[in-house]
């Protein structure tokens, strides 16, 4: 049976595999790779930690008719109508122990409520490399009071010592490919928010594209992982397929190679 009409659900993070972090593109060949596989009657979904309703997301998340959209790196599931039928938030005294620690290091952390990000503290050191990679403004700090948080980014150095925050077990820490860590729930990642979507359309197995350490869970789980050129060796090292770079037309020519499109 040929491949295309064995239809898939493809699940892809944003930075640095869908656009390029370092220019802040997309590639031409990437949408045209995304339409055709809608074409060809695949499911495509979002998979990041970032929120969906952030006016700093680019462009990618408007460019297709997404057919739904894992977010807060699992955190936050919506349909393709953008409405969210699955959510895990943190515990409000988790976010304030953490974001103790957090000054206590003088870091900083992006707090992602589902349609506004504000800073925790007002250390902007490491927090104004990380914008530059997500190509955003610098949120406003804002104190915080209990709002629910379905996301969090630590700025802090790359490579940076996490065992300073071992002592707060609710939470699990991922670095990033520059001054940022993706913290997340612990237990919870991409792949638990990908079975959630898997539930919703009643579909085994998925595809994943992914580049950085919080896509490993999502890579080790799927039926096929694909990793872009530019992506980290803890990565790659899980993943079924190591594509070119995502300015090379990394997703294109591998959607071409499995005969998805």
């Amino acid at each position: 049976m040929d491949k295309r009409y064995d239809k898939k659900i493809l699940f892809f993070d944003v930075d640095d595999t869908l656009v390029d972090s370092k220019t802040g593109k997309v590639p031409e060949s990437t949408i045209e790779a995304l339409h055709n596989l809608q074409e060809n009657g695949h499911k495509i979904c979002i998979s990041t930690g970032r929120p969906l309703f952030n006016k700093a997301n680019p462009s990618i998340f408007f460019d297709v008719p997404w057919d739904g959209y894992v977010c807060f790196n699992g955190q936050g599931i919506y349909n393709k109508e953008r409405v969210m039928f699955y959510n895990y938030a943190y515990s409000k005294d988790v976010v304030r122990r953490l974001i103790e620690k957090v000054n206590e290091q003088k870091y900083n952390m992006m707090l992602l409520e589902e349609k506004r990000t504000v800073m925790a503290n007002e250390y902007f050191k490491y927090a104004k490399t990380a914008c530059e990679y997500f190509h955003m403004d610098m949120p406003p700090y804002e104190e915080y009071k209990g709002n629910d948080i379905f996301g969090m980014v630590m700025c802090a150095p790359c490579g940076c010592d996490i065992s300073v925050f071992k002592d707060i077990e609710e939470i699990e820490l991922y670095h990033g490919q520059n001054d940022y860590l993706d913290v997340v729930n612990k237990g919870i990642n991409k792949k638990k928010g990908i079975e959630k979507m898997l539930e919703y359309y009643n579909m085994d197995g998925y595809v994943a594209f992914g580049d950085s350490n919080n896509d490993l869970e999502m890579m080790k789980g799927a039926d096929i992982s694909i990793c872009l050129g530019q992506g980290l060796e803890t990565v790659k090292k899980v993943s079924t397929y190591v594509t070119d770079e995502v300015l090379e037309d990394g997703i294109y020519n591998a959607c071409k190679k499995y005969k998805w499109i």
